[in-house]
């Protein structure tokens, strides 16, 4: 399970290294989300993502349309 520190510094490099606004984004707000539900950050971060990659995944399909 990741601390504040870890989840910090996890949303620090995403964000560099993704280039990725979006996504950046939701991992501040999950960070944030966990601050004060620290026990539970891995497996929000978790959902996030998923949602993340669902709604992109049904944007690209109604994109092809």
């Amino acid at each position: 399970m990741l601390n504040n520190k870890e989840m910090s510094r996890l949303s620090v490099l995403l964000g560099k290294y993704c280039n990725n606004d979006e996504l950046y984004e939701m991992i501040t707000l999950v960070h944030t989300y966990n601050s004060s539900r620290e026990s539970n950050n891995l497996l929000a971060f978790k959902e996030l993502l998923i949602e993340s990659q669902e709604t992109k995944e049904i944007e690209n399909l109604k994109s092809k349309k």
